[in-house]
């Protein structure tokens, strides 16, 4: 049996455990939380033994198998970093930190400490991107990929702190789709401008050739309304991903037909059953973290790619 701890008590956490607790193999002993009422309120309704205001003393008194790191943004490489140390298999949600020196620390943690991670890309995990994946896959593979993320400032003109941050970190699921679908990157020349006073970019335009020669568009305009979409195209064939948890394709014959959207998709957050499924029997079996998966190492990559894109200009990498 998996004995598992859960950091934090909001929404995000509440998505995790109730797919952890459908799991026969796993028992959530633990959770920490630094608003007691709220901590009170999870660990009554979940029926979890123990409950703690500071995370540390958790780490210190339960044996834990695993931990699940799902605190506010700006408190996520403090408490991740504690947990990293502590040599505890952890779920990191995204986005683990806000720019790449935030990641690197955490790497230098995890590999000091030969700490099993992975960071909570749950988009790599929807039945539906899979689906979408294995078509393209059979027809050839990527050889375009469109990625549009519309933004509404009033969503992000209230978050505290964010403006000395990295600003793009937000739409870091859809950054993270280019890699899942594409690979490496070759190189990038992003163009990025303020069209609306605002006190930081609002409009994103990017250009990516990747490793497997195919190419990549990134847009985003954070004045726009609208759902985040994803378009690939194969060599005969076209996928349109829009919203991300649905979406259809083309075959030859120009036939519409809808991606697959397994049952547990619907039944829980989109992505977060297999998600926590591939977390939890890598643990069991005490293998890295590898593809679909992503682990701070791989992470870095979709964070340092998020930063060029919002920083604009060529990079080569």
């Amino acid at each position: 049996m998996i004995k598992i701890g859960i950091i934090g008590a909001g929404a995000i956490a509440e998505d995790h455990l109730r797919v952890l607790e459908t799991f026969n193999d796993v028992s959530i002993v633990a959770i920490s939380n630094r608003s007691k009422d709220r901590l009170d309120f999870i660990k009554d309704k979940y029926d979890i033994g123990h409950s703690y205001l500071d995370y540390n003393q958790m780490i210190k008194e339960i044996k834990l198998d695993a931990i699940f790191v799902t605190v506010s943004l700006f408190n996520l490489t403090e408490v991740t970093s504690a947990c990293l140390e502590s040599g505890i298999p952890t779920f990191i949600e995204k986005p683990a930190g806000l720019s790449t020196q935030d990641i690197e620390s955490l790497i230098i943690i995890s590999n000091s400490n030969k700490t099993i991670n992975m960071v909570g890309l749950n988009r790599r995990f929807y039945s539906n991107i899979l689906n979408a994946f294995e078509i393209i896959k059979k027809d050839g593979g990527v050889r375009t990929i469109l990625i549009d993320a519309p933004q509404r400032i009033s969503d992000i003109n209230h978050w505290k702190g964010f403006e000395s941050k990295t600003n793009i970190w937000n739409g870091i699921h859809c950054i993270d789709l280019f890699r899942f679908f594409c690979g490496e990157i070759e190189y990038l020349n992003a163009d990025v401008k303020n069209n609306n006073n605002n006190k930081f970019n609002d409009t994103f335009n990017s250009m990516i050739k990747f490793k497997n020669n195919s190419v990549g568009h990134f847009i985003s305009n954070w004045c726009a309304e609208g759902k985040w979409s994803v378009i690939l195209v194969g060599n005969s064939k076209r996928v349109n991903i829009q919203p991300l948890e649905n979406g259809h394709y083309f075959d030859k014959k120009s036939n519409i037909k809808d991606l697959k959207v397994s049952k547990e998709d619907i039944n829980f957050k989109p992505g977060f059953y297999y998600q926590d499924r591939f977390f939890i029997d890598s643990i069991i079996s005490k293998s890295t973290i590898n593809y679909p998966a992503s682990d701070l190492n791989d992470y870095y990559n979709t964070m340092k790619l998020a930063c060029e894109i919002n920083s604009g200009g060529y990079h080569k990498w």
